[in-house]
C-alpha cells in the first residue's frame, strides 16, 4: 500500500510537470494527457475486480506492479521531441497496472482479518496508502531536483572551448542574431544566454528520466514484499 500510494500519488505530480517544462505543453494539454489513463482505468476496473475474486491475491498485485514499472520505464526515454500520444500511451500503460493492484490489495489485506477487525483494517490501509502519496510527492521533488542539479553541473563542465558542437550552435545563433541586426557585443551574449537555456533543459530533460526510472526501481521492488503477502493465510472463521 505504501509503494502503491507513492508511485500512484509520485507518478501523477511528475508526469503533467514533465510535459509542460520539457515539452512546453499547456496545463490542459497536459489533463488532456492524463485523460485517457483515467479513462482505461474507469474501463477496467469492473474487469479487475473480478479477478481479484478469481486469482490468488499476489497475482494481479504482481501483475499491476511490473505493468506499472514498464510504463514509467517507458516514460524514462521520453524527450522535448517524444509525440503527445506516444507519451499518453505511456501513462496508459502505468495506469493499466494499477487497475490491478487497487482491488486485489484491499481485498487480499482485508481477508487477512477476523470480522471483528476489518474497521480498522480498511483504516490502516487507507492511513498506509495515503502516507505513501505524500512521501511519495516529496520524494520525488527532491530526487529531481538532486538529478536536475547534478545533471547541470555534469554538462555545464563540458561547455570549453574545445567542445566542438557548443562552438557551432554559438557561432549559429550569433550569426542569426547578426543577421537581424543586432550589435556584435549584444548577439555575443544572447547566444551564451541561450546555450545556457538549452544545457538548463537537458538536465531538467535527464532529471526527469532518472525519477521516471526511481519509480520503477521500486515498483519492482515491491515484487519481494508481494511474494510474501502470497503466503499470509486467511484467518480461520468463527463457529
Amino acid at each position: 500500500g505504501l509503494v502503491f500510494g507513492a508511485g500512484n500519488f509520485a507518478s501523477s505530480y511528475a508526469v503533467p510537470v514533465f510535459v509542460q517544462t520539457v515539452q512546453g505543453l499547456s496545463a490542459t494539454q497536459a489533463g488532456l494527457m492524463l485523460m485517457p489513463a483515467g479513462l482505461l482505468l474507469v474501463l477496467v476496473l469492473p474487469l479487475t475486480g473480478r479477478i481479484a475474486d478469481m486469482l490468488p491475491h499476489h497475482v494481479p498485485i504482481f501483475t499491476g506492479l511490473i505493468c506499472f514499472a514498464a510504463g514509467v520505464a517507458m516514460m524514462s526515454t521520453a524527450d522535448v521531441n517524444t509525440p503527445f500520444w506516444t507519451f499518453a500511451l505511456f501513462v496508459c500503460v502505468s495506469r493499466f497496472g494499477l487497475a490491478f493492484i487497487i482491488p486485489s490489495l484491499n481485498v487480499g489485506a482485508l481477508s487477512t482479518l477476523p470480522p471483528a477487525q476489518l474497521t480498522r483494517g480498511s483504516g490502516s490501509v487507507n492511513f498506509i496508502r495515503q502516507l505513501g502519496g505524500a512521501v511519495g510527492t516529496n520524494l520525488i521533488v527532491v530526487w529531481l531536483q538532486l538529478r536536475s542539479s547534478f545533471h547541470h553541473d555534469g554538462l555545464m563542465a563540458t561547455q570549453t572551448a574545445s567542445n566542438k558542437t557548443s562552438q557551432e550552435l554559438l557561432t549559429s545563433v550569433t550569426g542569426s542574431f547578426r543577421d537581424v541586426g543586432m550589435p556584435a557585443g549584444i548577439s555575443d551574449s544572447l547566444a551564451l544566454d541561450y546555450l545556457a537555456n538549452v544545457v538548463q533543459a537537458q538536465a531538467l530533460t535527464l532529471g526527469f528520466k532518472d525519477c521516471f526510472l526511481a519509480l520503477a526501481v521500486v515498483f519492482i521492488a515491491a515484487l519481494i514484499p508481494t511474494w510474501f503477502f502470497s503466503r499470509i493465510k486467511a484467518p480461520a472463521s468463527d463457529a
